[in-house]
């Protein structure tokens, strides 16, 4: 099952870039 681990590592990157753009904007809570 290559591509389900390659869809999962895609899916893992995604969220990441997400949380670090997430995390250079100015969040009320930190």
């Amino acid at each position: 099952m290559i591509e389900l681990k390659i869809a999962i590592l895609v899916v893992l990157m995604g969220a990441l870039l997400l949380g670090m753009r997430i995390g250079a904007a100015p969040a009320p809570d930190k």
